[in-house]
């Protein structure tokens, strides 16, 4: 027999109260906008459209893969109305994790990256020397609130600062982090932090590896944590919600080519703990760090360079791990400390681990990672069973039952439906005569009689039409253009039907077999675009005003952007079951 439950409990959290408060001290790095001119120079040297903001995601990358304890966040979006921000963060009790030294490094390092080409190496000389004479500098014990906001929105919605959703989740994560490790019936679960880059919103937290055989051998995996901060509509109090599953790992290389499989094109993220710190003079660091490596062309090696591309021109404390070391015995850097951990995707093959954990798995998880709340965070309260019977809503709308009194409010609805349209197609028009009725205009693209008349009786049903709308007698009239008009009394519907030609209501022209560009498919769009445009302007009559735009429902096709004019033509293409 199915347990009943009366109560679920989320897995989540909340602040005791609106006037909560938590503020830690951080060691802060701001990023240097005195620089922006300068690096914009250099950035746009002999290019043809100039870059309008410096990139920055190459150094965010590079820190996370050698400073795992450095949060990095995104540069402020102005048009946004988002106020100033840090560019790094660093818990104050965290020993220094990027030194002077090695800080400096990382800046020239950037530079070179920046413009690596030959002809600019006297701009990136002059620009360089110019910038690291002065260089950011950290400041020290900023106070920053992770619980408390400055206000709600208009409708009563909690509205977290945009450095919160990040800095208050890994706040969190390290107080669970803190706990005892999580024991089950296999072992002892020891999580460690994943770095956290400009465009992750909260914290994750990942377990050693563990292993299991499966028939074809040993398979690996690892249990994830990941914190969020997130909002609820109405709610003035933020949530801190805990998401746990299963992250498997790639480790069966193939017999033919002794590496991992990786699809061309596809790419895969890397979990790296080096031996000792690869900055020199940095801290040691119980995180992981990041990397993403690729098969190109060119072979397996780290997405754009990655790291170690950046990093070549370095004198690191350990060299950066090579990308077909790690394809080629996956197995040895997994097992040896978790040096390098390659993610499994499906697109490798078949796993032996399932990807989920159960429900009585995950509550546990959960109850153990809360008992890392402090005392201004409270679990939500659990969800009651409803004592109320039925689920009728609350504005049911009434469907009369005897058939006289269902026509009467079909008919009342076609009404309605011809009313609200001529109330938006004269405030959309401008220059309607006073007396004059707005005009419904719309092309019906047709493939097949059958689909041509299904959506005309459509049509006349759904707004109640009076007539057949002065429809030809003789099929062949229907070779070219047929003009279908109705009058209401709110206002003039008019049908124009076309028979879809041109093969313009198949497949893009793209060659089968082969893999298509976003050049090729961008080329097809624009070529269907203009056959249809000129196709349409063939069947169109001239008007004195000009044309309103084409709506055209042919399925998941889209559709070019509304204007306001004087009618409002709706383009509307039945197709048949086939297409």
């Amino acid at each position: 027999m199915v347990r009943r439950y009366d109560s679920i409990r989320i897995a989540a959290a909340r602040p005791v109260s609106p006037d909560a408060s938590v503020i830690e001290r951080y060691r802060t790095l701001p990023f240097p906008e005195e620089w922006t001119e300068a690096l914009l120079t250099l950035c746009n040297a002999g290019r043809d459209k100039p870059l309008e903001t410096v990139p920055t995601f190459r150094m965010d990358q590079v820190v996370q893969a050698l400073a795992p304890d450095v949060l990095v966040r995104p540069r402020p979006n102005r048009h946004r109305g988002e106020g100033p921000d840090f560019w790094l963060y660093a818990p104050e009790d965290v020993p220094d994790p990027l030194p002077e030294a090695a800080l400096r490094g990382l800046l020239g390092a950037w530079l070179k990256d920046l413009r690596p080409e030959p002809e600019y190496r006297s701009l990136l000389s002059e620009t360089r020397s110019a910038l690291l004479e002065n260089p950011p500098r950290w400041q020290e014990g900023v106070p920053v609130e992770l619980l408390r906001y400055e206000r709600p929105t208009d409708g009563g919605t909690a509205a977290p600062e945009p450095r919160q959703f990040q800095l208050s989740t890994d706040w969190l994560a390290r107080r669970i982090l803190a706990l005892e490790p999580y024991e089950f019936a296999g072992g002892r679960l020891r999580f460690r932090a994943m770095p956290r880059g400009p465009m992750d919103r909260g914290a994750e937290l990942v377990s050693q590896a563990l292993e299991f055989e499966g028939s074809r051998g040993s398979e690996w995996y690892s249990v994830v944590l990941n914190i969020t901060l997130q909002t609820v509509p109405f709610d003035p109090l933020p949530r801190f919600h805990l998401h746990s599953h299963i992250r498997r790992y790639a480790t069966r290389v193939s017999a033919g080519t002794g590496r991992l499989y990786l699809p061309f094109g596809r790419r895969t993220t890397v979990l790296l703990r080096p031996r000792v710190p690869w900055l020199p003079g940095a801290p040691a660091s119980d995180r992981f760090a990041v990397a993403r490596l690729a098969w190109s062309r060119d072979g397996y090696d780290w997405v754009e360079g990655g790291p170690a591309g950046m990093l070549r021109s370095m004198s690191l404390t350990e060299s950066f791990p090579d990308a077909d070391a790690i394809l080629t015995d996956p197995v040895g850097w997994l097992t040896d400390d978790m040096r390098a951990a390659v993610l499994y995707s499906t697109a490798m093959g078949p796993h032996a681990v399932g990807h989920g954990l159960m429900a009585d798995q995950r509550s546990k998880i959960v109850e153990w990672a809360l008992q890392a709340l402090p005392e201004q965070l409270e679990p939500v309260p659990a969800l009651v069973r409803t004592r109320l019977s039925g689920s009728t809503p609350g504005n049911p709308r009434q469907e009369p039952s005897k058939e006289p009194a269902k026509t009467e409010e079909e008919r009342r609805r076609a009404s309605a439906r011809r009313r609200g349209a001529a109330f938006a197609l004269r405030h959309l028009s401008q220059d309607l005569a006073p007396g004059e009725l707005p005009t419904l205009e719309a092309w019906l693209l047709w493939q097949t009689p059958v689909m041509r008349d299904t959506a005309i009786d459509a049509l006349v049903a759904h707004l109640d039409l009076k007539g057949d709308g002065g429809a030809p007698t003789a099929e062949e009239a229907y070779d070219g253009t047929v003009v279908l008009e109705w009058q209401s009394p709110e206002l003039t519907v008019r049908l124009r039907c076309r028979r879809l030609s041109r093969s313009l209501g198949q497949d893009l022209a793209l060659p089968e077999g082969v893999r298509h560009s976003r050049a090729a498919v961008t080329a097809a769009i624009r070529d269907r675009r203009r056959e249809m445009t000129a196709f349409l302007t063939e069947g169109a009559s001239p008007r004195p005003h000009p044309r309103s735009p084409w709506w055209r429902s042919t399925g998941p096709r889209t559709s070019p952007p509304p204007t306001t004019t004087r009618s409002s033509r709706c383009g509307w293409a039945a197709r048949t079951p086939a297409c």
